[in-house]
């Protein structure tokens, strides 16, 4: 795709998060000098429940949850904290942007994206790229993501409040469409 015809994702939060390779360089030497952080080995884990916030209050979470997430294509759930300012509930939120600014590169958004959205679009999610650019809970992981791996495809999912019922629905349908897009991978 020409560049022009990218739609990249911009940052939200550029005082926050890191966005270029020197502040992840210094604040990955600012986390060993500190507190440090525990490198793990091992198989790659397959998923994390990670926090999302200023690297100031997550510090050492991010390294510790993140070094080990080897796949390269990646589903990021995160918050849809504004959602009731832009009168979003009861649908998990998707992007239409071909990449999202890393640190090091563009990330592209995986193909698989359109797979999942196409089997929960009618009932269960929508695509709302104010939504999307407005939260920075998806893109306060990436730069770490990428200082780990630079080879990454990413697929962004924000969940507004909604009923336990409804998030349970959502969340059973959103499981069930990524086994069946994985299934054909």
């Amino acid at each position: 795709m020409a560049d022009s015809a990218q739609k990249i994702r911009p940052l939200k939060d550029t005082i926050g998060f890191a966005q270029y390779p020197r502040q992840m360089d210094t604040l990955m030497a600012r986390i060993d000098q500190t507190t440090g952080w525990d490198r793990k080995t091992g198989p790659p884990w397959k998923m994390v429940i990670c926090p999302h916030d200023d690297y100031t209050y997550v510090g050492k979470l991010y390294p510790e949850l993140l070094q080990n997430i080897k796949a390269p294509n990646l589903i990021l759930i995160g918050v849809a904290h504004k959602a009731a300012l832009l009168g979003i509930e009861d649908s998990l939120v998707f992007d239409s942007y071909t990449s999202w600014k890393g640190p090091w590169k563009k990330i592209p958004v995986s193909p698989i994206r359109e797979e999942i959205y196409n089997l929960l679009s009618k009932k269960y999610a929508v695509i709302n790229d104010t939504m999307q650019k407005v939260e920075h809970s998806v893109e306060a992981m990436i730069p770490f993501l990428q200082y780990f791996n630079r080879n990454i495809t990413i697929v962004s999912i924000l969940v507004p409040a909604m009923s336990p019922d409804r998030m349970e629905t959502c969340g059973k349908a959103l499981a069930e469409a990524i086994r069946t897009v994985a299934k054909k991978t």
